[in-house]
């Protein structure tokens, strides 16, 4: 009996520890998307030295409305860019929020010319 137990204890960890894993945000890999957002991230008003890469966590809302979370980027600029050429804009590419409910999508902001 102590060895049931001991074994039922171990799978109700193994099951736990592997379903917390599993919150971890995945990253964006649709095109559909990924191309709409570019379209949307015209070329900035403002000069940068060098390329700017940040990352942008985003989700949908029930509009298909991208909701910016946070942008990782020490730049007020191009934080600020960011989210006004993305925040609340309407998607055309339906995605099932269930299976992805928060989106990564890396970004880069070319230097000025």
């Amino acid at each position: 009996m102590k060895k049931i137990s001991v074994f039922l204890l171990a799978t109700v960890f193994a099951v736990g520890s592997v379903l917390a894993n599993e919150t971890e945000p995945k990253t964006i890999n649709n095109a559909a998307i990924s191309a709409e957002m570019t379209k949307l991230l015209k070329t900035p008003e403002f000069d940068l030295n060098e390329d700017v890469r940040t990352l942008v966590k985003f989700t949908l809302n029930d509009e298909n409305e991208i909701v910016v979370l946070s942008i990782d980027s020490k730049d007020q600029r191009v934080r600020s860019y960011i989210k006004s050429s993305l925040n609340y804009k309407k998607l055309d590419t339906k995605v099932n929020k269930e299976d992805l409910p928060e989106f990564k999508l890396p970004v880069t902001i070319k230097k000025s010319k």
